[in-house]
């Protein structure tokens, strides 16, 4: 859409949101969270404002809603690059050697920039804030026939990252009996139907892609399965075709010509594949609910031997039903997890912070983020840069997480 150019916009804001993130200076007053969390909206919100400069839309309320997000990531990329001027212009003023690194570390906190931290806390927030109701605004501007949405088709496959079943997470913690349950689950043979299903349930951040690879990827699982593993990633856009294409890609050994076969082809490969053998197919992120859509894939996977299995990740109860009555609900983590996690992200050694008295104040940190790993983790990469006195904690538990304490449900909110 020729009128309304948006890539380049979203590439500066982004550009200048990583440099500020990033650097070694402590922002004082919120200023690193209220980036942070600006940071998660952009990174949100600018894959459907590049796909709208590939498409053609005629709506003009779709016009309209799509100019004033335009409008208000140009506000954004000034206000930023304001911010990145006068950090650069501090540095070039303090001069010389270490002690750039030793005035720089103490930016935005000393008493002579208190006033201004503040208010680019503030101004941050309220660009956040902005561009927040002007996003939410979608469910009332795009309603077209029936109960399709045209954002949901901007977003199909571009908010939703593709997931892998080899990524390495060394900071998984509380995850054990969950995934003994599944485990158990997936090597039991006695079940009527010869293909099984079983979905993961939780909401976002809790963990439901780390711990079905980590099922996939378990010795016990590959040699039950003698191999036949395959890691699909569904997300928002449940296309039959696809979704079988893409299982077709993962278990054919010649890549070449897939995407040139039809569903009759598809169907026929597919089959030879799986008849007779035992295999496990892992559905990642599934946001479908209707059941007739999940019985037209499931015709097509039933061929396997008995002791087959299918595992579903989804945040919604309801998404699992439309396959099976019983499901594997993950759970937050309990305290005592939830506090290692957090040390571990911020890099703390247990004598640090239990020598200086702050377990207690750790302890109300990690409460805020309720048990999420995801929450967690973001608190976590914060506190690297706070010190291990009391003040410098409480600090943080006071001014910082103060404004990023809803992060986890916000980035849930945005995202459904």
């Amino acid at each position: 859409m020729a009128e309304v150019v948006l890539g380049s916009v979203v590439e500066s804001v982004t550009g200048h949101l990583v440099s500020l993130v990033s650097q070694e200076i402590r922002l004082a007053c919120g200023v690193r969270a209220e980036l942070v969390k600006l940071q998660t909206t952009v990174s949100i919100i600018g894959g459907v404002l590049r796909e709208a400069d590939k498409r053609r839309v005629e709506a003009d309320d779709v016009k309209e809603w799509l100019k004033k997000l335009k409008e208000l990531f140009y506000d954004a990329d000034d206000l930023l690059d304001d911010f990145s001027t006068e950090v650069f212009r501090r540095r070039r003023v303090i001069g010389g050697g270490k002690r750039i690194l030793n005035e720089v570390s103490t930016f935005f906190s000393s008493s002579n920039q208190f006033l201004y931290a503040s208010k680019m806390a503030r101004r941050v927030k309220e660009m956040r804030e902005r561009i927040d109701a002007i996003w939410n605004d979608r469910s009332a501007c795009f309603q077209l026939e029936g109960n399709s949405n045209l954002m949901g088709s901007l977003v199909e496959n571009l908010t939703r990252p593709e997931t892998i079943p080899f990524k390495s997470d060394p900071y998984v913690i509380g995850r054990d009996k969950d995934k003994e349950k599944v485990i158990e689950f997936l090597l039991n043979p006695d079940f009527e139907e010869n293909v099984s299903v079983l979905p993961i349930v939780g909401v976002g951040g809790l963990g439901k892609t780390t711990l079905a690879r980590l099922v996939f990827n378990d010795d016990k699982v590959k040699e039950y399965f003698e191999m036949r593993l395959i890691w699909v990633c569904v997300s928002t856009n449940f296309h039959v075709e696809d979704i079988v294409r893409k299982i077709v890609r993962e278990c054919t050994p010649n890549k070449e010509g897939i995407s040139n076969l039809d569903m009759n082809e598809l169907q026929k490969t597919l089959g030879e594949w799986l008849h007779g053998n035992k295999f496990l197919l892992v559905l990642d992120d599934v946001w479908n609910d209707n059941r007739s859509k999940w019985l037209e894939l499931r015709e097509f996977l039933m061929s396997g031997a008995k002791g087959s299995k299918i595992l579903v990740t989804t945040r919604y109860i309801r998404v699992a039903e439309t396959m099976t009555r019983k499901f594997h609900k993950l759970s937050g983590l309990p305290e005592d997890e939830s506090l290692s996690l957090l040390m571990q992200m911020a890099m703390k050694e247990e004598h640090e912070w239990k020598g200086q008295n702050l377990e207690k104040i750790a302890g109300e940190i990690v409460k805020k983020c309720a048990g999420v790993p995801l929450a967690i983790k973001t608190v976590g990469r914060l506190l690297v840069h706070s010190g291990c006195r009391e003040k410098d904690w409480l600090d943080f538990k006071n001014n910082d997480l103060s404004s990023i304490d809803q992060e986890e449900a916000y980035f849930r909110k945005i995202l459904s």
